[in-house]
Order: structure tokens, then sequence, then C-alpha cells
């Protein structure tokens, strides 16, 4: 299939900055499924299914003679409650909305694929699926409702793409097995006594409690995992008290697990409800821990990822493929990789030293768009690779 790079790429620009400029919030993307799914009609012969509020799929089938397995590639479509600070001439125009994690991007790179298949049927041969996800950003997420919802059980293989601004522009990151990590969210309150500050032996002190419980429960990885596996835990929230010199009643952490695999994640589970209780009970204080599981690993396939690498090194160079992508971070695309053969791939979206400096998730979040033609090419030669499989 021969597009015009050029042409194809400002297409996509034109596309991005309009979504970036009209985020919708997990499960509300409304006007968004709306635009992309005219979007998607004016391009050819595609077979819309929704699912759920937002969710759609898009199916389109090659005539070429060839290989009949069933592809899909999926992008998500929600922003994150976050005020825009990057004073782009196209900025959210959604006050506290922000399409700060790179989704706007991944929309318009699906968009490119589908004018490309839908303009040049007779140069493919398989039934390719454009899958538009809702709320990844929000767990229990929209990658689940799709993957039950039965419109996918004939895919073969499955495909995404994160872009992420800390790799040189156009570079992909591939890489079999875990790519991604699980994510648990640790929720718990100290129930103590408060007493003034002069006479703390009179105190069951929360505050002095959640600070020996983010010790020990920060040494669960250095002392219960294999240094060979892969665990992060993190406390962001602590809150207690509001005066001074008043040791106070109550104190409530809050804090993520991280894990590549389910031993692990198992083990931390039980590990933190031991501690927690141990170190309460020894101090004499109440509980109630709130241990909540979300998103798992995303676990890419030995033979999609080998499709993917290949794929990359035809249409963008060996060069541009690097092969240590993991991230710690979580995302339900481990929905589909759990169900299917599939390969979520890194992309890469320019580096601090050419301006992008600010990560997903910042109010001035930002990645070079010349990333999203790098994108639409190793898709494009993926449906190539399967058509001659």
């Amino acid at each position: 299939m021969e597009i015009k790079l050029d042409e194809m790429l400002q297409q996509m620009i034109n596309w991005r900055r309009f979504l970036h400029a009209h985020p919708e919030l997990s499960y509300e993307e409304c006007q968004t499924s709306k635009w992309l799914q005219e979007k998607v009609q004016t391009f050819g012969d595609y077979r819309i299914q929704k699912v759920g509020r937002t969710s759609f799929i898009a199916t389109i089938d090659g005539c070429k003679v060839g290989s009949k397995e069933v592809l899909a590639f999926r992008t998500d479509m929600d922003g994150l409650p976050i005020q825009e600070e990057t004073a782009l001439s196209y900025q959210s125009i959604v006050p506290g909305v922000m399409h700060a994690c790179g989704h706007d991007f991944h929309m318009a790179m699906l968009l490119g694929l589908a004018e490309v298949l839908g303009r040049n049927t007779a140069d493919f041969s398989n039934r390719v699926k454009l899958v538009f996800q809702s709320a990844e950003e929000v767990p229990p997420g929209g990658g689940v409702e799709l993957v039950n919802s039965g419109y996918l059980d004939d895919v073969d293989f499955i495909y995404g793409f994160h872009i992420f601004p800390n790799h040189p522009v156009g570079h992909v990151g591939i890489a079999s097995g875990a790519v991604t990590a699980s994510q648990d969210i640790i929720e718990l309150e100290i129930n103590g006594r408060g007493s003034h500050g002069a006479t703390p032996e009179l105190s069951i002190d929360p505050i002095a409690i959640g600070a020996q419980l983010i010790n020990s429960l920060n040494q669960i990885v250095s002392r219960n995992i294999s240094p060979f596996e892969s665990a992060v835990i993190s406390f962001g929230q602590f809150s207690s008290g509001d005066i001074f010199n008043i040791i106070p009643d109550r104190a409530v952490l809050k804090g993520n697990v991280r894990t590549t695999n389910d031993q692990v994640r198992a083990l931390v589970k039980q590990r933190v409800e031991e501690v927690v209780k141990g170190i309460c009970q020894a101090n004499h204080a109440d509980y109630q821990l709130n241990y909540l599981q979300g998103y798992g690993p995303v676990i890419n396939d030995l033979k999609a990822t080998a499709m993917a690498e290949r794929a990359v090194k035809q249409a963008l160079g060996v060069a541009n493929l690097f092969s240590n992508p993991q991230k710690m971070v979580s995302e339900d695309f481990s929905e589909y990789t759990a169900r299917f053969q599939g390969c979520f791939m890194i992309l890469g979206g320019g580096e601090a030293c050419d301006g992008y400096r600010y990560m997903n998730h910042h109010p001035k979040f930002i990645a070079d768009e010349r990333a999203m033609l790098a994108g639409l090419q190793v898709y494009l030669q993926l449906i190539e690779e399967h058509s001659q499989s």
C-alpha cells in the first residue's frame, strides 16, 4: 500500500490537534466516539459495532488473495482530569481536562490506518478490526468490556502503541513477555487515640504508626521479592491531623503496588496484609485495609512480538528498533493480551534534549507529532507481514 507520507502526516496532525483540543474523560467520550465513527465511515466500507456507551469496533475486509488471519489494532480515547499548561495554540478548550497521556496521538494514528485501508482494500487480504476503546485510565477500564463483547472472538492477533517522550522520535520498543506492570491500590486507615503533643504516652499515635508502616512495607520489595523479579510499592498520600501540637486519632495512607507476574503480585498482597496487621496490633491500633486489584501486566506473545519486530525493521530500519521497552506503568491492553496473541509497542515521542521534557500525565506533556507517521508505517507493515504469512 503506497501512501504520500507528507500528506498523511499532515492529516494525522490535523486530526490529533482537533482531538487534543476536545478531550473527554473516561466513559464520557461521547463526542469523541461520534466524531471518530463519522470519520471512519467516510474512508470505506467499514462495519461499525458499538460496545458499551462509547467504545466501538470498525471492521473492514481486504480483497487480495492471501492470509485470512483476523488482525486487530487498538487505540484508547479518554483524556485525564488535568488542567493543561502547555500554552499550545490548540490546547484543551475543556477546563480541567487534557489529553496528557498521548491518546490523541493513538487515535490519529488509527484514523490514518483506517483511511489507508479503506481506500486500498485490493492491497491486503486480512480482515482488520480497528478497536476504539473508552476508559483506559480508570479501572476496570474499557478493554474488558470489548473483550467480553464477543465482537473480537475471531481475532488472531492484536497490536497497539503507547507514545512516550523519553525515547527518540519514531523509535519503537518491542519485547516479548511482560512489558507493563499490574497495578493494585492500597487504601489504609489507621485508628489510634489522640492526645496533646505534651503527653504522647497517652496516645496511640497514627502518624508514627503510618511512618513505621511505610518503611516496613517498602522493605517487602528488597527482602521478600527476588532481585530477578520486578515490584514497586509507592505511597503518594499520607493524611492526618489538623493542629501542629495535637496527636490525631486517625491517619490515612494511599499507595500503589506494581508487579510483572501473578506470583509476585499475590506474594506482595499477602505480605502487605501481614505487615499492616502485625504493626497495628503491636501498637494497639485498629485499622481498615482495602487492597484493590487493578489492571494486570501486559504480556506480549512470542509470535506477535516476532511479527512486530520484523515489521519495524522493514518499515523503519533496524536502527529504529529497541528491545528494552518495559515500563512499570499499568495498561488495560493486558485484557487483550490475556485473551489473544498480541504485542503492545512503545513509540518514541522525542527526548528532553529536543524539548520534550515532560512525561505522560504532566500538565505540560507534549510529544513529537512526527512519531505518528512511524506508528502508521509499522501498522501497515504488520498487515503486509500477516498477508504473506
